[in-house]
């Protein structure tokens, strides 16, 4: 296989050869058409062009072909055999000579660049030194040319060579690159149908009657700096080769402005203004060639800065959003972790100080439970989105009877329930719904639904807890006519931190977190979870699936803490706003408790009534409230004017940072106390404004 593939290689090699020692021996019959003055001396010289172009583009290895053509072309001009192998000797020498040269200055093939057409020029100038002083040398020894006529013959081959070069070199190395681009065919037709009107006219047309040519040569010169700016090399190197065609045409045939002297004196000063043609417009067509890749490249650098830019905005965004994330997450924590404890503290206060009859005792520790209760679920949600965080939520797997986790979670679930009053109802089914797990694990997931559910539907709305055992899987749905979910925010329902409705007006609260864990403790059992809600208003729905398997399981449970004799408020008048019922109640007492006379109110319009009709002395408001919060109520009060100037008002917050306390300054309040609202703080705190007045 291998010899085949040699051979094969040989033989086109060969092949190749041949044509080139063909293709040079009749450029050279062409050339030698033109030799007057000497005739083994041409002033145009194609050989040296298509010469060097084979080397460079197949490689020197290709001197053979050149040596034998130019020994078969000399030999064949009825030279000697010993003259014919000296100046081939040269011509190959020459194009040798100059390939190596372009090859080591970082000569491009496409001319595309300035430094190439340069490196050509030199290489063209330098290289054929070689050829005609070889060549003249011979043609001395062997007695053709004359002592005086050396210098002369010299300077004609030398010329006739470095032409050959630039002409017809950039030719053949264009016409080997890339086919030209089909959108500019019809303007290049018309560039050439001029360039052949132009030449003839210049070149080919016969002289005036008075004999003298007008200098219109440089007629050519707007059609080859066009060619150079809207086209490719090719079509500037075809441009130039047909002008020294028509130009060599009517110097030969004593038509156009090189018709007059010797023919070998002419056809060396149309050779040289062709070498400022043609070096015009290859020159011309590589700086057009750079300033377009330089325009690319900087176009590409400025897609990749615009690109860089809006990453570099998008993380900017990312970081942004995170942060304000983090600062609303923080803020809500801050909120649902305080609230609680204000009526632990506050009644826990009460329950020392024994100044409360037996029924409000027991209503006082009723509070106290069921807040501690919510202190520890929220800090249970922290503590499980740590674990997800970290991976480490660990899962005691056994076989579970769905249904019955599902019933003591819809048992955790009655008392908030019946408080608001909701409807509830269960459908468990009559044979386990088996499954493979973590029992703490699922009531929690059936617990946070039903919670969900329970926070999320108005009073007496309805709320359906359901259980299947289908084939191969145990499926829970929770259902409630509640407030729905609006479609764009379904895709985000289970992903951490997110809430609906955010900030101090939001009318429900949590951190965001129970459906998040829901996604996670389901995925972890190898189960799905799905949210359906026909938007606002409509109510939700929401499935899960466990794949089914086979035995018994178990429930949860929770717990509680903490403090110099209470300054004196009688007879003064306060309006207490509060949303929150226990808060409101625990806060009521105290002030009470000090001697106040206490008004309350639920929101903000309620408050506004009520000071209409009532001459507080004291606003306490809340400041996260559903609807209008407390800024929006102090800013109504001041707004009022006179009446309400000598008003002091407090601000009881759990967004206890500098940021809130500066807003409530700003809006209007006098003072700012923070929740856990501690009785004796409050007390002293309007104690002391009044004492300012």
């Amino acid at each position: 296989m291998n010899r085949a593939r040699w051979a094969q290689s040989t033989a086109a090699f060969v092949a190749g050869q041949l044509a080139f020692v063909l293709v040079y021996w009749l450029a050279a019959r062409l050339a030698f058409t033109l030799a007057f003055s000497v005739r083994q001396v041409s002033p145009v010289w194609p050989p040296t062009g298509i010469a060097l172009a084979v080397l460079l583009l197949f490689g020197r290895r290709w001197w053979p072909g050149l040596a034998a053509g130019a020994f078969l072309a000399n030999v064949s001009s009825a030279e000697p055999a010993f003259t014919a192998l000296g100046i081939a000797l040269g011509n190959t020498l020459e194009a040798v000579a100059g390939a190596a040269l372009l090859e080591r200055l970082g000569f491009d093939r496409g001319l595309g660049r300035v430094r190439d057409v340069m490196a050509l020029l030199g290489a063209a100038l330098c290289a054929t030194t070689l050829s005609a002083t070889i060549g003249v040398t011979v043609l001395a020894w062997s007695g053709l040319v004359p002592a005086e006529a050396r210098v002369s013959t010299w300077v004609v081959w030398w010329v006739g060579d470095v032409m050959g070069a630039l002409v017809v070199t950039p030719l053949l190395l264009t016409l080997a690159a890339a086919p030209p681009r089909r959108e500019r065919l019809p303007e290049t037709a018309l560039l050439f149908a001029l360039l052949v009107a132009v030449g003839i006219a210049v070149f080919v047309s016969p002289p005036t009657a008075e004999g003298v040519a007008p200098p219109l040569e440089y007629l050519v010169f707007p059609l080859v700096i066009w060619a150079a700016i809207r086209c490719e090399r090719r079509e500037v190197a075809l441009a130039v080769t047909l002008v020294s065609a028509f130009a060599i045409v009517g110097a030969v045939h004593d038509r156009g402005p090189f018709a007059h002297g010797g023919l070998t004196a002419r056809l060396v000063f149309l050779q040289l203004f062709m070498g400022v043609v043609t070096m015009t417009g290859l020159t011309l067509s590589a700086l057009v060639a750079e300033r377009g890749r330089s325009e690319e490249e900087r176009t590409a650098l400025l897609r990749k800065e615009r690109a860089a830019r809006e990453g570099s905005e998008a993380a900017y965004e990312l970081v942004r959003r995170a942060n304000t994330t983090k600062d609303d997450f923080l803020a809500v924590l801050s909120h649902e972790l305080r609230t609680p404890l204000t009526p632990i503290l506050g009644w826990t206060r009460l329950l020392r100080d024994e100044i409360l009859d037996e029924p409000t005792r027991q209503r006082a520790l009723e509070v106290i439970e069921r807040n501690a209760r919510l202190q520890v679920r929220l800090v249970e949600e922290l503590l499980d989105a740590s674990r997800i965080v970290a991976g480490k939520m660990k899962l005691e797997r056994r076989h579970v009877d769905l249904g019955a986790v599902a019933a003591s979670a819809f048992d955790m679930v009655q008392e908030a329930a019946a408080a608001k009053p909701l409807a509830l109802q269960v459908r468990l089914p009559e044979t386990p719904a088996l499954v493979w797990g973590d029992a703490e694990r699922l009531q929690q997931v059936v617990a946070n639904l039903l919670s969900n559910a329970v926070k999320f539907t108005p009073p007496r709305g309805r709320i359906e807890l359901a259980v299947e055992a289908a084939a191969g899987e145990a499926i829970v749905r929770v259902c409630d006519d509640g407030e729905g979910i609006e479609a764009a925010f379904l895709p985000q329902i289970f992903a951490p931190f997110t809430q609906w409705d955010t900030g101090t007006r939001r009318a429900h609260g949590g951190l965001g977190l129970g459906l998040s864990i829901v996604r996670h403790i389901v995925d972890r059992h190898g189960g799905s979870v799905h949210a359906a809600s026909d938007g606002k208003g409509r109510g939700t729905t929401m499935t899960v699936r466990f794949p089914s398997a086979a035995a018994p399981l178990v429930p949860t449970a929770a717990e509680g803490p903490t403090t110099a004799p209470m300054p004196r408020l009688d007879a003064v008048r306060i309006l207490l706003v509060e949303d929150d019922g226990d808060a409101r109640e625990l806060i009521r007492e105290v002030l009470r408790g000090a001697g106040a006379d206490v008004r309350t109110a639920e929101g903000v319009e309620e408050a506004l009534t009520a000071l209409a009709s009532w001459p507080a002395e004291v606003l306490v408001s809340d400041l996260a409230m559903p609807g209008r919060d407390g800024l929006d109520l102090i800013r109504s009060v001041r707004a009022a004017g006179a009446p309400r100037e000598g008003l002091i008002a407090v601000l009881l917050t759990a967004y206890a940072g500098d940021e809130e306390r500066r807003q409530s300054s700003e809006a209007g309040y006098d003072a700012h106390v923070a929740k856990p609202v501690r009785p004796i703080e409050l007390v002293e705190t309007i104690v002391a404004r009044r004492r300012r007045l």
